[in-house]
């Protein structure tokens, strides 16, 4: 009597899958058969790093320390003045005095006349000051009235011969800064140079400067009302309106010398320019790190770029070849009933 072995048994129950999973009816056969090629792949390029890992290490090091010297020993510094003010609003005396005369029919006419002092924020007053610094007529002013430009050519490489109006101009705005804090309601201005001295001189000019464009503003718009009421008053019969006229008069009078004589005028310095002793921008630790980051990745793509554009060419080479063998002297396929590579 024959018995069977469950251990056969089981095995021929088994041939079946085995075979449709071989002939991939299943659709296991695909995913599992790119996912091997794929980690073929990627330990075969891991190996060709792996084979020259002391050169890339060894240029990823020379690479680090090449450019931490540079920025270290000749890389220019630059250093960054900065000065605090604090902006003043203009005063309110202007417009509570035409109030009274506004009352007076008389008077209408003299409303616009008076209205050069209303009352104002310090933000709006800042950005005011902000608009005035960025703006091209001030800025070359500055330059050409302290003969700053020479100074601010140095190290760049140009000449003022070189440059333009417009591209000195542009040159100093991204050098010039102002930043406003809400909180304190402080205006931090800012100047960057590659010699302290410079960049401090240049913002104490650029103050200089526009105190005395607000002050001659303040001036020129006080002189202009004056002038206004004197011909007011000649036109005036009525004494009462009269004495009112000259005492306003006298009040824009006081406000134009006060604003000539006045030392913080339009705004008060808080800290005058002064530098850091450090320079401002990444040192060499930055840019010793950032070579050896992309002089490491670079290697890497050059290596594995190479290795795979060597690979296709290869394999194009094998498929001509395969392709000519199929093709005798004549032209003729060598095997009719093969199926051609191409």
């Amino acid at each position: 009597m024959e018995t069977s072995c469950p251990s056969s048994s089981r095995n021929n129950q088994r041939a079946p899958l085995l075979a449709q999973r071989r002939n991939g009816s299943n659709g296991y056969d695909a995913p599992v058969a790119e996912f091997q090629h794929a980690t073929l792949e990627m330990l075969r390029y891991w190996s060709l790093l792996w084979e020259r890992r002391n050169l890339v290490f060894w240029l990823t090091v020379v690479a680090a320390l090449v450019a931490g010297l540079y920025a270290r020993f000749i890389m220019g510094k630059v250093y960054r003045a900065e000065a605090l003010i604090t902006p003043i609003p203009p005063s309110e005396n202007a417009e509570n005095q035409a109030g009274g005369l506004m009352e007076n029919p008389t008077a209408e006419g003299l409303s616009a006349l008076f209205s050069f002092g209303s009352s104002s924020d310090n933000a709006l007053v800042a950005q005011r000051y902000m608009a005035i610094v960025r703006s091209y007529d001030f800025t070359m002013h500055v330059v050409q009235r302290y003969h700053i430009d020479r100074e601010v050519l140095r190290g760049t490489g140009h000449t003022i011969r070189d440059m333009t109006r417009w591209n000195l101009y542009q040159l100093i705005q991204s050098r010039l800064g102002t930043e406003y804090d809400y909180k304190s309601a402080n205006l931090s201005l800012y100047f960057i140079d590659s010699d302290r001295n410079v960049a401090e001189a240049m913002l104490t000019d650029v103050l200089d400067q526009l105190r005395e464009k607000l002050r001659s503003e303040e001036v020129d718009s006080a002189s202009a009302a004056v002038a206004a009421l004197s011909a007011q008053v000649a036109k005036t019969s009525d004494a009462l309106l009269q004495n009112q006229l000259y005492d306003l008069m006298a009040r824009q009078i006081q406000r134009e010398k006060l604003a000539q004589v006045q030392a913080d005028f339009a705004f008060k310095v808080i800290e005058p320019p002064v530098t850091p002793d450090y320079h401002v921008g990444h040192g060499a630790k930055y840019y010793s790190g950032l070579a050896a980051v992309l002089t490491f990745i670079g290697l890497c793509l050059f290596v594995v770029g190479r290795q795979w554009i060597e690979t296709a060419q290869a394999r194009l080479e094998a498929m001509r070849l395969a392709a000519a063998q199929e093709y005798d002297q004549d032209g003729e396929p060598a095997h009719p009933n093969r199926p051609s590579a191409l």
